[in-house]
């Protein structure tokens, strides 16, 4: 049987971890570990995890047992939670490893149905079907990095029609919402880069996994999230960017300038987007707050300067 570790990232979101792990330990497919990287929460999420059985790990080396959980010194955004924690977990002895984050929760068979497609169709990446409240998951087929005029990463995606009409579909980008990976895989590829603090690691991971494996989405393997799908209503007034938008421009400007298969999409793609937001921002009438942040992102994703360069707002 193959041995397999969940590895699930949280940060001060108790409630919705809660029911993540009971998911993950009902699962019909038993797994031989599951790793909690507490992100430096402020709630009580350790005292549950202590109270539950979990062990507490240092991550050199050590043995992650059948309950484990890691704490943070300080918040590393989602990128440099899901970066550690798959560091920490792929030095067991395991076979894969199961990535998430504290808001989803896998239905019985999700696992069992993950790894049974990609065993058949001999792949070391499979990622579940997401449902959830106000939520149509999208299935990205195919990934355009060659037009330099779309400068936004959805833009770039391709998405199978709906409905869906396949049991399975090759696709060209995930979330960290349950994909499933080989530890084979990982230690050739690495671990998820975590200077992007947060957004974009996950679609990062996914090209460099594809360089050695086909990513596999299987439709009948779900994946339940938790919490409802922001909706944005027409002719809502727009609120001025805040720490968010500028981790998005930063790291949209970063990605497209690492893959980007032209010089056009490296170099031009940034500039247009940023001519964007501030045309945005001037329609909005948010140019006086947004000016900076679009600036500063700017900056730093042309220069390369990653990592947390501003605080999150949680």
């Amino acid at each position: 049987m193959k041995k397999i570790c969940a590895v699930i990232v949280t940060y001060n979101r108790l409630e919705c971890l809660k029911e993540t792990l009971n998911a993950i330990e009902k699962q019909s497919l038993p797994l031989a570990g599951i790793l909690v990287f507490d992100n430096h929460s402020t709630d009580q999420t350790v005292k549950y995890l202590q109270d539950k059985g979990y062990s507490e790990i240092s991550g050199k080396d050590e043995e992650i047992i059948r309950k484990s959980y890691f704490c943070s010194e300080t918040n590393l955004g989602g990128s440099g939670g899901f970066s550690q924690a798959v560091q920490i977990a792929s030095k067991g002895d395991f076979d894969y490893i199961w990535v998430m984050d504290d808001d989803v929760a896998p239905v019985e068979s999700c696992l069992a149905t993950l790894l049974n497609s990609m065993e058949a169709n001999n792949v070391q990446v499979g990622v579940p079907a997401r449902i959830g409240k106000d939520f149509t998951d999208k299935v990205c087929v195919d990934l355009d990095l060659s037009n330099m005029f779309k400068f936004f990463i959805w833009w770039r995606k391709k998405y199978a029609k709906r409905p869906l009409n396949k049991d399975t579909y090759f696709v060209q980008d995930m979330t960290f919402e349950g994909p499933l990976i080989s530890v084979p895989l990982i230690n050739r590829v690495g671990i998820p880069d975590a200077s992007y603090f947060i957004q974009f690691d996950d679609t990062d991971y996914a090209q460099r996994l594809l360089h050695f494996s086909k990513i596999i989405y299987v439709k009948d393997a779900v994946i339940k999230r938790q919490l409802p799908a922001k909706i944005i209503k027409e002719n809502e007034k727009k609120e001025p960017m805040n720490w968010r938008d500028y981790y998005f421009i930063r790291n949209n400007i970063a990605f497209d300038k690492r893959y980007g298969k032209r010089w056009s999409v490296r170099t031009l793609s940034p500039l247009f987007m940023i001519v964007y937001y501030i045309l945005i921002a001037i329609k909005d009438g948010n140019l006086q707050k947004n000016l900076p942040i679009i600036m500063k992102a700017a900056r730093h994703g042309l220069n390369k300067k990653m990592g947390k360069r501003v605080d999150p707002n949680y």
